[in-house]
């Protein structure tokens, strides 16, 4: 069948009329579930809410460097936009004009510019002209796809983790959904397609590989396509669109991308599984009906392997490595703009519509399983993915990777970046770090964190290692690293004072310091050991110590281990809130970790403020999820 230049713009339209009442009733659950969330910052959404509102007054997609064109615009409607971050502002960005171009491209807030003008114009909050925007694309796609899968399989993918996107400025949904349109309309609309393809490389450029395997597999297999003006026109768009962001920075920077620190490498094995089965980021434990549906259609026509046959399935299977390349390619894997499976894991869900179809034509599974399926992705969403939920969960394991690192160990070892990022609560090079029941312990540069695990391997001590938990055991395994990176010399934390040697004692009542006997009395208010963290060979300890009745700061806090003193430092970081007095009250302190513990036991720390006339110990605040304590508690 030969498709004009028409089909693209009216396949949407066509789509829309005939969904009828489901895609009403989806529509209105994304309305609902919008209603229910409030708007706030998520991921890099400061980029794609700066570009839309210069695009919305008709300037140019560039900023000031001391950002006076869009600070006050943040500011007036705070909710995490506020604050704007170091890398908001790239140096190599800068134009031969002065002005900074920022890190992700302008096209997808282009399309939100017009709804930001008129939501600005009525003074509500501009992330519901991102979710209008997102709720418009999420409906064509819908309906796009539901004539090809019918309205309960669509119901599998669009009903899933996609839904947290829906009120958030970032390009998921609209990546999502092009992405969706290319896949449901690859055999029967190549031109439609071929346009969407090049429409989401606008945003991530990777994509334009996938652009160019369709299009040679449009030249393979269609006869006759050279004179198909629908193939014609949307290989064109597709193919402008696609280049329209490398052509745009190298004509302002000089290069063909504003995306920095991108290291190029052959990737690991741990990094290409990643998006797919990381406990904490990955699709299968992400999305499990999803995955388990995909799993179940591509056992079934097995069976009937001319059904897989299929020119527009294949282009679906070579995108996959295709994707799993490109993630492992990203300077952080472990991402945020999510409350758990990471982003790039939307992408791959589209590929699977090829695969879907075909169960749907053949009547392979009953409709009413197919129901319970979408019944139970609904159900798994409002668990794990409505849009209310905070990004701030990020942070913290899901309830599968706690409870396999506790009961199983070693059932799982992540990426060493993931494992920090969810028990230490940082990014950054990993350091050493463990559950708090010291199941599973992350070891680096031959140390570990709260956890002592005996005598450690060779291997451990010169690249990270897990220690498992296995009885009154630990076994050790690697704790892999991203391909191309290792890890940077064994440092202190920034900021932090080393402790410096002194003489002195702790007993019960009393702190011998030099040759003075000072007693040693209740602490109360007067301070605390906020949180400690083994970092490389050393511990920090952050706190703060205080008078406030007679806003005096101690001289020194020491630092003891067993009662035995390791060092000591005067405070020195600046606190607010406690007075004129105790405005240098906070301290932190690195202490070398020799001096703390022995290779199978941590000693007993304690942190003892010493004032002018006597000295009280400091406690250390336990309880928290989101603060590090590696000593104390």
């Amino acid at each position: 069948m030969t498709w004009d230049a028409r089909s693209i713009a009216g396949g949407g339209r066509r789509a829309l009329r005939r969904a009828g009442p489901a895609l009403v009733a989806y529509g209105a659950i994304l309305l609902l579930l919008v209603a229910l969330s409030s708007p706030r910052r998520t991921g890099d959404g400061y980029d794609y809410l700066a570009l839309a509102h210069k695009l919305s007054d008709l300037s140019a997609p560039t900023f000031a460097e001391d950002l006076h064109d869009i600070q006050p615009y943040f500011e007036r409607w705070g909710t995490g936009y506020e604050r704007t971050p170091q890398f908001f502002i790239i140096p190599d960005n800068r134009g031969d004009d002065g002005r900074y171009d920022l890190q992700h491209f302008w096209f997808y807030p282009a399309l939100v510019a017009p709804a930001l003008a008129v939501t600005d114009a009525v003074g509500i909050h501009p992330n519901y002209a991102f979710a209008a925007v997102n709720l418009l694309l999420l409906l064509v796609a819908a309906a796009i796809v539901a004539r090809r899968l019918g309205p309960t399989l669509t119901a599998l993918l669009f009903l899933g983790p996609i839904v947290w996107w829906v009120d958030k400025a970032q390009t998921e949904a609209f990546t999502f959904s092009m992405l969706a349109i290319a896949m449901a309309s690859l055999r029967d609309r190549p031109g439609v397609a071929l346009a969407c393809l090049g429409a989401a490389a606008t945003q991530n450029p990777p994509l334009a590989i996938l652009l160019a395997v369709a299009m040679l597999a449009v030249a393979l297999t269609q006869r006759g396509w050279w004179r198909d003006r629908g193939v014609l026109v949307g290989g064109a768009l597709g193919g402008a669109l696609a280049l329209l962001h490398p052509v745009y920075y190298q004509l302002r920077l000089g290069e063909l991308s504003s995306l920095h620190g991108v290291v190029q490498h052959v990737p690991t094995v741990p990094e290409l599984r990643f998006a797919l089965f990381d406990l904490n980021f990955g699709l299968v434990p992400g999305a499990p009906v999803f995955a388990l549906a995909v799993a179940i259609a591509l056992v079934l026509l097995l069976r009937r392997p001319r059904q897989l046959a299929s020119w527009d399935l294949a282009v679906a299977l070579a995108a996959v490595p295709i994707f799993l390349y490109a993630f492992s390619q990203s300077p952080s894997l472990a991402a945020g703009g999510t409350p758990s499976m990471t982003r790039y894991a939307l992408w791959l869900m589209p590929l699977a519509i090829p695969l879907l179809a075909r169960l749907r034509e053949t009547n392979s599974v009953p409709e009413r399983w197919l129901v319970v399926a979408a019944a139970a992705t609904a159900v798994w969403t409002v668990a794990m993915f409505l849009p209310s939920r905070s990004e701030g969960d990020l942070l913290r394991p899901t309830r599968l990777a706690s409870w396999v690192w506790r009961h199983h160990p070693g059932a799982e070892n992540p990426l060493a970046e993931v494992f920090y990022l969810k028990v230490a609560h940082a990014y950054g090079s990993p350091q050493p770090s463990a559950l708090p029941d010291c199941a599973k312990v992350l070891v680096v540069y031959g140390e570990w964190a709260r956890c002592p695990v005996g005598p450690l391997p060779a291997r451990c001590r010169a690249d990270p290692c897990y220690a498992n938990r296995n009885g009154d055991d630990y076994e050790f395994a690697s704790a892999p690293l991203r391909g191309g990176k290792s890890l940077p010399p064994p440092g202190t934390s920034p900021g932090a004072v080393p402790v410096v040697t002194v003489t002195a004692r702790l007993s019960a009542d009393s702190v011998r310091l030099g040759l003075t006997d000072l007693p040693l009395v209740p602490g109360g208010a007067r301070g605390a050991v906020e949180a400690s963290q083994v970092v490389g060979h050393s511990a920090t300890f952050n706190g703060w110590a205080g008078d406030r009745e007679s806003q005096q700061a101690p001289r020194q806090v020491v630092v003891f281990a067993d009662g035995r003193a390791v060092g000591a430092a005067p405070p020195t970081v600046e606190r607010q809130g406690l007075g004129a007095g105790l405005a240098r009250s906070g301290f932190s302190l690195s202490v070398p970790l020799k001096g703390l513990q022995s290779e199978t036991r941590r000693f007993r720390v304690q942190l003892v403020a010493v004032g002018a006339d006597e000295a009280w110990i400091l406690p250390f605040l336990c309880g928290s999820q989101d603060v590090t304590q590696d000593f104390g508690c």
